[in-house]
């Protein structure tokens, strides 16, 4: 048990940490040894999401094995569970306590009665790492079943860290400078079979793979792929169309963007066969991407919309049904969140630095 004075200077250390412009995979290296003096744990789970989609995208874990993961996200995809993070990122307080839930709610966990204890573990701390209204990051903590659970100021502790988690991630979208790959502008394809068995791989996936290798645990099926094909078979399960295919946009470790397109294939010998395609991001979905991690309000992103398309000012006012000047206004909001002092200089620190696959 730490002191409150303890507490409070790990506490300021991970907010000083959130605010260092770290990439994504180093903040979450650093933060998670302090996290877990704070709130001791087992076994965590803690990966970047797409905030358009909630999938997660990248992931640092420990205590857990590789093979477990399709069980929790068939748990959070397609049973009725409590503390589900598309439910925790609705909540004005995103953190779910399993044990302290299911004694006030009265309700039945698949979680807590079945999927845990097969793995050894008892309790769980999870939250929805949520600021400005979009979610940047999961985070799961879980005890072994023998050990205490966790602690109503344990949860209070994590509720406090959530917006600075929260604002690191969301920093680390534009912290990464892009560096020339093989397989820049070109589309993998990987078939995986119901276990998740790849069954064919292009060269171009292959090499796409290589870079978004999780932590610590480099020759796993990357917890991307892994998780956007648990969902594409829970959506197929509840009787999806085409449309409703998931797909999550992934920061590769160049610094590209890459977006996986699940699919639902009928292969003959292979029922139950699922398609990845591994397609370089569209110019225009980074820009979106990124300047959501900026921070933007959503009239400030609707203008920023506008003038990716090219658009004047004039038009954009007569567009969104607002005046010339508060546009003007608008824009220099968007400048000082973006550290830009004009809109082609905007236009330019998105584009040259986020070049289009074809430009590559």
């Amino acid at each position: 048990m730490i002191t409150t004075n303890a507490q409070q200077r790990l506490e300021q250390t991970i907010h000083h940490l959130c605010a260092a412009g770290y990439d994504s995979q180093r903040l979450r290296l650093e933060v998670i040894p302090r996290l877990l003096l704070l709130i001791p744990a087992d076994a965590y789970y803690w990966a970047t999401t797409d905030p358009d989609t909630l999938l997660p995208t990248s992931a640092v874990a420990a205590g857990l094995d590789a093979s477990t993961a399709p069980l929790f996200w068939q748990n959070e995809f397609e049973d009725d569970d409590v503390n589900r993070f598309a439910v925790l990122a609705r909540q004005r307080v995103p953190v779910g306590h399993l044990f302290a839930t299911t004694t006030r709610a009265r309700r039945r966990s698949v979680r807590q009665q079945e999927l845990l204890p097969s793995l050894g573990l008892g309790d769980e701390l999870r939250a929805a790492l949520m600021i400005g209204g979009q979610c940047w990051g999961l985070l799961m903590l879980n005890r072994a079943r023998d050990c205490r659970p966790f602690s109503q100021d344990e949860g209070q502790c994590l509720a406090r860290l959530v917006p600075h988690l929260a604002a690191g991630l969301r920093a680390a979208m534009v912290q990464t400078a892009v560096r020339p790959t093989a397989t820049a502008g070109e589309t993998g394809f990987l078939l995986l079979a119901p276990d998740n068995t790849v069954l064919l791989a292009t060269t171009t996936a292959c090499d796409w793979l290589a870079e978004l290798v999780d932590y610590p645990r480099p020759h796993d099926l990357p917890n991307a792929i892994v998780v956007t094909a648990s969902r594409l078979r829970s959506l197929l399960a509840a009787g999806a169309t085409a449309g409703d295919l998931p797909q999550a946009r992934v920061r590769t470790a160049s610094g590209r963007w890459l977006t996986l397109r699940a699919v639902a294939l009928t292969e003959p010998g292979s029922p139950g066969a699922i398609a990845l395609l591994l397609e370089p991001t569209q110019s225009a979905a980074v820009a979106t991407l990124l300047l959501q991690a900026h921070g933007l309000t959503t009239r400030e992103s609707q203008i920023m919309q506008l003038v990716l398309q090219g658009q004047s000012t004039t038009t954009i006012a007569n567009t969104l049904s607002i005046a010339a000047p508060t546009v003007q206004q608008h824009f220099k909001a968007i400048f000082r969140k973006t550290g830009v002092r004009s809109r082609r200089e905007l236009v330019a620190h998105l584009f040259n630095r986020y070049p289009p696959p074809a430009l590559i």
